[in-house]
């Protein structure tokens, strides 16, 4: 990107009225953290390097999704190159993390589900917060497996008997990286499962769209989906009998919920361009409800068009290219300073 500067040193944290103001937030996804790993095997001065930088200093806080984790040890992957990455969350100043995609979805849903009917009873749990390894955090997993029966698949738990409790303790990305490896050596069924699914249910709404002259979803098509994947009619059907759970979901307005809005739109966009679906597109979509999260996301090129796309406004927040990274950061640190 001709014009920038690639500063070598980083940007000081701003001070506020009130004290240190929050650093931007910012997600790589997975072939970004694999480049900064080399730029550290080589000392590099480039890009790379100076998003580290950001990271260890804390002047930048990182993102960090357990579920990055099964992308990490996929295909030739070993636990010494996942290993790589997971020190490049570990070693960052400032760390957040959130939960998977579809728990987000939920989480979104539920909030507009409260606005439409404040006496609605729902299960309560954290998708988005501040990694500190001493500290617990209420988990969504095993507050809708102890409050909400039949929420998972018989099959879907490795102990559906052993009751949770809901604050589980935050793990290190490392801890995180011996997990997702033992669940692809000894679970290699349940590990392939996520990219046959996500194929399946990309060919399904191909076929759906197939011959419309108006190519875009129905509203009883995105209720198709939040029942199928997000599972919300599951919560309110468990925890409030009687209650109409189609009418009820179909009344809920999805702009109003972030990351699902995005990712429905963004989805769109893809299903329109026709592309053919490959099996790391699983790991690649499964970060487009961090977006709405996040002030800087850091990804492949298609995703980023396609996010773009769905939401032109995120020009100045999702980008392929290091650069244009760093220059969003330098811009957030620097608006927060004036």
């Amino acid at each position: 990107m001709s014009g920038l500067s690639l500063v070598e040193e980083e940007p000081q944290l701003p001070a506020g009225e009130h004290g240190i103001l929050l650093p931007p937030k910012i997600y790589l996804d997975t072939n970004h953290l694999v480049n900064i790993t080399k730029a550290r095997r080589c000392a590099s001065t480039g890009a790379y390097s100076i998003l580290d930088r950001y990271l260890r200093s804390g002047c930048v806080g990182i993102i960090f999704s357990p579920a990055a984790a099964l992308d990490w040890v996929d295909g030739k992957a070993t636990v010494e190159t996942a290993m790589e990455l997971a020190e490049v969350v570990d070693s960052a100043r400032l760390q957040y993390e959130i939960e998977m995609d579809s728990f987000v979805f939920l989480h979104e849903i539920q909030a507009e589900l409260r606005r439409i009917e404040p006496s609605i009873r729902l299960p309560d749990f954290d998708v988005f917060f501040v990694r500190d390894i001493t500290k617990a955090a209420r988990r969504a997993l095993p507050v809708l497996k102890n409050n909400v029966p039949g929420f998972f698949e018989p099959g879907e738990l490795l102990h559906p008997d052993v009751e949770l409790p809901h604050d589980i303790e935050i793990a290190t990305a490392a801890e995180h990286v011996e997990r997702a490896y033992i669940c692809k050596t000894e679970r290699p069924a349940v590990y392939q499962e996520r990219v046959d699914g996500h194929k399946a249910a990309y060919c399904h709404d191909i076929d759906t769209l197939a011959g419309r002259h108006k190519k875009d979803f129905a509203s009883a098509e995105n209720l198709g989906w939040v029942k199928r994947f997000v599972r919300a009619d599951r919560v309110v059907a468990a925890l409030n009998p009687g209650l109409p759970v189609d009418e009820l979901l179909a009344r809920g307005d999805v702009t109003r919920c972030p990351a699902v809005n995005l990712f429905l739109d963004a989805h769109l966009q893809r299903i329109r361009a026709g592309h053919a679906v490959q099996d790391n597109d699983v790991d690649d979509w499964m970060i487009v409800h961090i977006v709405p999260y996040a002030d800087v996301v850091l990804t492949e090129r298609s995703l980023a068009h396609f996010i773009r796309s769905a939401d032109q406004t995120l020009e100045a927040r999702v980008t392929h290219d290091p650069e244009r990274a760093i220059e969003l950061d330098q811009s957030l640190l620097g608006a927060q300073a004036t």
